[in-house]
């Protein structure tokens, strides 16, 4: 009897000791704490503990194809062609981002793959246009799922959902949920 005592006692002690070690451990500690995202409008990737500023890209031209119309709508093919083959910045295959001054939702903040050719980058894209607003589709293959992590009044804090492949991408800010078509955003490669 004495012996189950003690065990049960032994056991009790080492879920407390456990417990203890967890909620004071400097990882856990670290892995909540998100520094705050710069005021200036723009995107931003996390990098040694502070906001790094991605630079951003400009497409060089918009070829479209294929226009189809329908009862009320048309729809059109297009590819947004980028100069250079590799992005400036090169992040981890599991980056977090903030994105200032665009609002504080996530909706409308995407990532989306681009194909890599020889001298240029390209992303393909379908524009929907229903009683005069547009609306851009990207190839569902192309778009990487995002998280949020939080949000306040003007900015974004967000991680995606699983880690990225290798390649090259763009981010495009909240602000594009009723896009024009305009493929301007944040570009990255992921090693």
């Amino acid at each position: 009897m004495q012996n189950h005592l003690a065990m049960r006692r032994y056991a009790a002690a080492l879920v407390l000791l456990t417990a203890a070690a967890w909620t004071s451990s400097p990882a856990n500690a670290a892995a909540t704490s998100v520094p705050v995202c710069p005021a200036e409008r723009g995107a931003y990737y996390l990098k040694d503990g502070s906001w790094k500023a991605l630079k951003p890209v400009s497409v060089e031209t918009v070829r479209t194809s294929g226009i189809r119309r329908m009862l009320l709508t048309y729809s059109s093919k297009a590819v947004a062609v980028y100069q250079n083959p590799k992005a400036p910045v090169t992040l981890g295959n599991q980056a977090e981002f903030c994105v200032s001054g665009f609002g504080s939702s996530i909706k409308g903040l995407t990532i989306v793959r681009l194909d890599e050719k020889n001298d240029r980058r390209e992303m393909q894209f379908v524009t929907k246009r229903l009683f005069r607003r547009p609306k851009v589709q990207y190839n569902s293959d192309d778009v990487q799922p995002v998280k949020l992590i939080s949000s306040d009044d003007t900015q974004v804090i967000a991680a995606t959902k699983q880690p990225l492949k290798p390649g090259q991408y763009i981010l495009f800010p909240p602000s594009r949920v009723e896009s024009t078509g305009n493929p301007n955003g944040y570009d990255f490669g992921v090693n």
